[in-house]
């Protein structure tokens, strides 16, 4: 038991260093991912990956007024540390390749009346349109923007940064009547430039400061249970799948929230507990 649990904090940690960066809920500069200068050019694998997409469709059709008023370019990974909330928030992204819809995970948040913010990728709404509109009719989940396709935003022009962010925006105003105002970089990779495109949006960049590995098939349910108990503390914000890849999130979920809700936390969206 003891080294089974020494292997999974060496995971939860070396993940947690490579995708965060900081743990400040402050306006940050950016931290900067090292990139071949050949991996910089913006005729990249992403035009390839824009060639392959199926074309858009009505929903994608973008608006000025999905657009809200420029902030500060802010990089968050926790909420108020002298309040006993957390916020749950689980991924679900789509490439060329498809993603699914792990649905137990949203029957156990119905089921126990647990709010959550649901970061979806546009090209994921699309392939997932009555999930998405049946999610969006639940006021117990708020939907952040993940991207359309989910691709480094370091290795992004500018253009093709706001083009990804614009998109889901008028993909999620259409399915919810309303604008996200979180969003979430695929991979957690980002710069100072992929930083500043979101605030230019109005959107305020979410990380996370609980790893639970649930992406790694290797890392069952009992090591995702481990890694919450070990990390969260007050204004968490828990990182977890539902597109499919997240392997025993599903089969962890009914005990993590047990876990919360027996130490005392409050569970909420990344909104509330930020304040909003």
């Amino acid at each position: 038991m003891i080294f089974r649990l020494s292997v999974v904090g060496l995971f939860i940690a070396l993940v947690y260093a490579t995708t965060v960066g900081t743990t400040d809920r402050t306006t940050v500069p950016a931290l900067k991912k090292q990139v071949a200068p050949e991996e910089r050019s913006s005729k990249s694998k992403y035009e390839q990956q824009q060639k392959l997409k199926s074309p858009p469709g009505p929903n994608a059709i973008r608006s000025s007024s999905t657009k809200l008023e420029p902030i500060e370019p802010t990089l968050i990974t926790h909420g108020p540390r002298d309040k006993n909330k957390v916020a749950l928030t689980f991924d679900a992204c789509e490439t060329n390749e498809p993603a699914g819809y792990d649905e137990r995970i949203i029957q156990t948040l119905k089921k126990k009346r647990i709010k959550a913010t649901l970061f979806l990728g546009g090209r994921w709404i699309q392939s997932h349109r009555q999930a998405t509109k049946e999610l969006a009719g639940n006021s117990l989940f708020e939907f952040g923007n993940h991207s359309y396709i989910h691709p480094d935003f370091t290795k992004l022009s500018t253009d093709q940064a706001l083009d990804e962010i614009e998109k889901t925006q008028a993909i999620i105003k259409a399915q919810t009547g309303e604008n996200a105002a979180v969003f979430r970089f695929p991979f957690g990779f980002y710069n100072e430039k992929a930083l500043k495109s979101v605030a230019k949006h109005g959107l305020r960049s979410i990380q996370w400061d609980v790893v639970t590995g649930d992406p790694d098939p290797g890392i069952s349910a009992q090591d995702i249970i481990r890694a919450v108990d070990l990390q969260v503390r007050n204004g968490s914000i828990i990182i977890m799948h539902m597109n499919g890849r997240g392997w025993h999130t599903a089969e962890a979920l009914p005990q993590v929230i047990e876990l919360l809700e027996r130490r005392g936390f409050d569970l909420v969206t990344v909104s509330e507990l930020l304040g909003d």
